[in-house]
């Protein structure tokens, strides 16, 4: 039985006892893990193409991609998108045609818009950090269809200001990640998962679609809050690493989505999601929009599927 995409890194890391990026009391963990340079899965080649028709339709529009891709425009900013693509077209079409390249915007003029006509090759939102010796790392670029918005109001800000409304952020996650990024080495990249619960498995972030700035998408005052069945599970599989030219950070970001029926049919990805449900403390279940009635159902579900049958990992 083949497990939900969804719900493969939830997997993983439950099966590898990785401690979760949330606890029930509260505090929270980095969750980043390294992987080898040389690991050929970085980024997905396969089964992307709903990801790319979706950034093209956007980004496409004038007036959204206004709002799906910002950029400082700062030369060493501009230099660094440069080598984003570049980075991104070595990754991609090693041993590959061009005329695979079916969803790429052949018109996009590459040395203006660099780092959107990267994320138009892949299935990843794309971020771009700058992060200079002790100083907090600041989103400087980004093209992003799938995983948050408000981009202008990001740009320029420390990730501490763009995480404020995170409980426990500022308590638990900046000291240690101003340091991992103060660390951060061109050949030691990271990768770390997080996950959402949504009323539609729309893939594009509802602030490009329903008009609304704010944040939406997760389980805030939509829909039927007591039938579980009408819930996704979305998935994100982010990746960090410094750019070994410009010395800036790419922050990547797949998202990924099932209904919670296709979870529930899978025992181990069933259990996997009901661990990481149990580990979210009080608030950031809230954050999360998890209500303490969802909370309890889901995982009564979740319980029940994860005990049906012999877990397969498949």
């Amino acid at each position: 039985m083949m497990i939900p995409i969804s719900a493969r890194q939830l997997v993983k890391d439950y099966l590898k006892k990785a401690l979760p990026g949330y606890a029930p009391d509260g505090k929270l963990r980095p969750g980043v893990v390294s992987f080898g340079m040389n690991e050929n899965d970085w980024l997905r080649r396969e089964g992307i193409e709903d990801h790319l028709r979706a950034k093209k339709k956007i980004l496409d529009n004038e007036y959204l991609r206004a709002r799906a891709s910002v950029s400082d425009g700062q030369k060493l900013t501009l230099e660094a998108e440069s080598e984003v693509l570049e980075v991104i077209k070595t990754f991609y079409y090693q041993g590959r045609r061009d005329e695979q390249r079916l969803f790429a915007d052949q018109d996009i003029v590459e040395k203006r818009r660099p780092l959107e006509s990267a994320a138009r090759i892949v299935a990843d939102d794309l971020i771009l950090l700058r992060q200079e010796g002790k100083n907090p790392a600041i989103m400087c670029a980004a093209t992003v269809v799938f995983s948050f918005g408000q981009l202008y109001d990001k740009l320029g800000k420390t990730l501490e200001a763009i995480h404020n409304p995170v409980p426990g952020y500022h308590r638990w996650l900046k000291k240690p990640l101003d340091n991992f990024f103060q660390r951060l080495e061109p050949s030691k990249p990271f990768r770390r998962s997080n996950f959402e619960l949504r009323w539609s498995g729309e893939l594009i972030h509802p602030s490009l679609t329903s008009g609304h700035l704010d944040r939406k998408g997760q389980l805030e005052d939509i829909g039927d809050k007591e039938n579980i069945h009408n819930i996704y599970l979305r998935a994100e599989i982010q990746t960090l690493r410094r750019l070994p030219h410009s010395n800036f950070i790419l922050f990547t970001v797949d998202s990924l989505t099932d209904p919670i029926s296709s979870i529930l049919t899978h025992p181990t990805a069933a259990a996997a999601l009901q661990s990481r449900l149990e580990s979210l403390g009080h608030e950031m279940a809230q954050y999360k929009g998890v209500t303490p009635t969802i909370r309890e159902n889901l995982i009564a579900a979740l319980r029940t599927a994860a005990a049906t049958t012999p877990r397969n990992t498949t």
